[in-house]
């Protein structure tokens, strides 16, 4: 039967460390979102539900502010990723160069 090194325990805390610090920062107070696209920004309340389409060099992405939250749920980039993909606070569609950023309450960019 394997045993456990001393590696095998640092790698697990810190996996675990790296899934609490997630878990902890999505619960941050989240305001708002910052929409890059085409070389403008766009600002919109997570308090307002609405859907929102910007325009990229492969077409248009739609996005869909709802329940305090945003999400990408149409674009024309082949492999559609961005459907499922968050990065660090931020939903990217790299082929069609959208970015979301969200914000938090007092302008900070959060990290969850």
């Amino acid at each position: 039967m394997h045993r456990l090194k001393i590696a095998d325990y640092i790698i697990f805390f810190l996996l675990l460390a790296i899934s609490l610090s997630f878990i902890f920062s999505y619960s941050a107070e989240r305001d708002g979102i910052i929409i890059s696209a085409s070389g403008k920004e766009y600002y919109y309340p997570l308090s307002e539900e609405r859907t929102v389409s910007v325009s990229g060099p492969l077409g248009e992405t739609v996005i869909e502010i709802k329940d305090r939250d945003a999400r990408i749920i149409s674009s024309p980039c082949p492999e559609k990723t961005c459907y499922y993909t968050r990065l660090g606070g931020q939903i990217c569609c790299l082929p069609n160069r959208v970015l979301i950023t969200f914000k938090g309450a007092d302008d900070e960019i959060l990290s969850y």
